[in-house]
């Protein structure tokens, strides 16, 4: 016992501490030790999980969030100028933009 505590004090926390599922990740520093898809190096998808252990869940930068388009004056086409991703449908965005005035309701596409 006193051999493990004396290597465990010369070696790297990494080398005393347990990855359990596999991921290279020790569970200090990975936020879902027992999922190997979810660690400090994942890419961040749409899946209400923290995938890459930064605090945040489904962020815009996710692979596989969407394009949305503010629709200011609410007749259904997005401005082609406020775009943003997201993974879940914001209020007031729709998914186009193709509004030729979003400040008229009465002027739709086509334009």
């Amino acid at each position: 016992m006193r051999l493990v505590l004396l290597l465990c004090g010369m070696l790297t926390l990494a080398a005393c501490s347990d990855d359990r599922d596999g991921d290279g990740f020790i569970e200090e520093v990975d936020c879902d030790d027992d999922d190997a898809e979810v660690n400090p190096d994942a890419v961040e998808v749409c899946d209400d999980v923290d995938n890459n252990c930064d605090g945040n869940t489904d962020e815009p930068q996710a692979i596989d969030a969407l394009a949305w388009w503010v629709d200011a004056d609410g007749d259904g086409y997005g401005d082609p100028a406020r775009l943003a991703k997201a993974c879940d449908h914001p209020t007031g965005w729709v998914d186009n933009g193709d509004d030729c005035d979003d400040a008229d309701s009465s002027i739709v596409p086509p334009c």
